[in-house]
């Protein structure tokens, strides 16, 4: 578990120890990759709560702009004391206002007055961004803001980007331009001073272990969020659709915002998430780098093969079946589900199908959770089995 620092009351920043409680933050969370995960290292400190505007206003019944007018008396995010030694970290996490490498920099920033030990170093119950009333409370701010950059991209690091641009550096590190800008510039004067400057470009020795065992990872951005549009008669219009994540076989489909989705249609597991603008950042936090796609038949609206059989490999597909191998090839709902014994038997029953027609990756019906017709004909294998 991550240990909270002390530190002595003073009124100028204190630059090293900012960047060097950044540095070990990174070591005693045992994280190894970037972009930084942030909520890797809140997980790690229990006294700490951290919640979205979203999430405290559902908690305590008002709305998220008083959340945000009232308590954070910003519209980022602030950090304040409850309880005995307890901790708490309010955020925006709205992407639909805040850019999500903007909802990074404020949690790290945030993270920075916790481990600088602000909440306990000033007589105020709630530090927020834009509540500066005095010259402590600005030390505060800049210290928290040095301590978000070294946290997210440590100069030294930064170094090693090639070729050392803006969209690089925002991309390996997911900050802003601006905050990528100020990154870069500081790299650049550390070498034109010869690396003495306090943002050096040489790791503490301390932290050289951990240094060498960090590595980039791509984060995925893949998820329209939106809404997409649809030929209707020749008519174009709008049509909203929601994107559901199941945490059992990491997956996100994407289905009509009016459809009644119960069960994942990959795995027929009922732990599906509906993600959106409000719920979005901490889902790409820790979720959305693990997503898994599964093989996707082409089918038509009435869930009517389109490829070539996946039985045979029959081109010439007509009708309703395969004319080579006589498989069914619509996939629909076929009632069909598993029933699971005390003594792991396992036996399959039938129920009336709901005729609900499938897409081309259902493995079971969204509606009932039955298997579909393309699952019991073997034309989708097991998602487990799925090689990815």
């Amino acid at each position: 578990m991550i240990k909270l620092l002390k530190m002595k009351e003073k009124i100028k920043p204190n630059f090293k120890f900012a960047k060097e409680t950044a540095y070990k933050v990174l070591k005693e969370a045992n994280i190894h990759t970037f972009p930084i995960p942030i909520f890797d290292i809140v997980n790690q400190v229990k006294t700490l709560k951290v919640l979205s505007y979203k999430e405290m206003s559902d908690l305590i019944g008002i709305s998220e702009g008083d959340v945000a007018k009232i308590l954070a008396l910003s519209d980022e995010g602030a950090i304040g004391t409850y309880g005995k030694n307890r901790i708490i970290i309010l955020y925006n996490s709205d992407i639909s206002e805040k850019m999500i490498e903007r909802i990074r920099f404020t949690l790290a920033h945030e993270l920075g007055h916790l481990f600088l030990d602000h909440p306990h170093s000033t007589q105020n119950s709630i530090l927020s961004r834009n509540s500066i009333t005095n010259l402590e409370n600005k030390t505060f701010e800049i210290e928290a803001d040095f301590f978000a950059k070294e946290l997210l991209a440590p100069s030294f690091f930064v170094n090693k980007i090639v070729p050392l641009e803006v969209s690089e550096v925002s991309k390996k590190f997911e900050i802003s331009n601006e905050s990528s800008k100020y990154a870069i510039e500081n790299v650049v004067k550390s070498i034109n001073y010869g690396g003495l400057r306090l943002n050096n470009l040489t790791p503490p020795t301390w932290f050289s272990e951990v240094f060498n065992k960090f590595k980039f990872i791509d984060r995925k951005r893949n998820l329209n969020l939106v809404g997409m549009t649809f030929d209707n008669e020749n008519t174009w219009y709008p049509t909203y659709k929601k994107i559901v994540y199941c945490s059992e076989c990491k997956t996100i489909i994407s289905i009509n915002s009016e459809e009644n989705h119960q069960y994942c249609t990959r795995c027929s597991s009922s732990k599906n998430i509906e993600i959106n603008e409000k719920n979005y950042f901490r889902f790409h936090e820790m979720e959305e780098q693990n997503i898994l796609n599964y093989t996707t038949l082409k089918v038509d609206n009435d869930g009517r093969l389109q490829d070539k059989c996946p039985i045979c490999e029959n081109e010439n597909l007509q009708n309703n079946y395969c004319s080579i191998c006589g498989v069914y090839i619509i996939n629909e709902c076929s009632g069909k589900h598993d029933v699971v014994y005390e003594n792991g038997y396992v036996e399959e029953e039938e129920s009336p199908h709901c005729d609900k027609k499938l897409g081309g990756a259902d493995r079971f019906c969204s509606m009932c959770g039955a298997k579909s017709s393309f699952f019991v004909n073997g034309l989708l294998k097991k998602w487990e089995d799925e090689p990815f």
